[in-house]
């Protein structure tokens, strides 16, 4: 799976689950920002 499968997963997960929870959209951006921090300091191998 490439990152950007990955991401697409994460981020409909974390809609999700905000969307259940009633979370502001703020924290959208703190999770995408916490995945593409991630992916810089553990680059996926494929």
């Amino acid at each position: 799976m490439t990152i950007g499968v990955v991401g697409g997963i994460c981020l409909l997960a974390a809609l999700l689950t905000s969307w259940m929870l009633g979370v502001p959209a703020w924290v959208f951006v703190v999770v995408f920002v916490g995945l593409v921090v991630v992916s810089l300091i553990r680059p996926p191998n494929g």
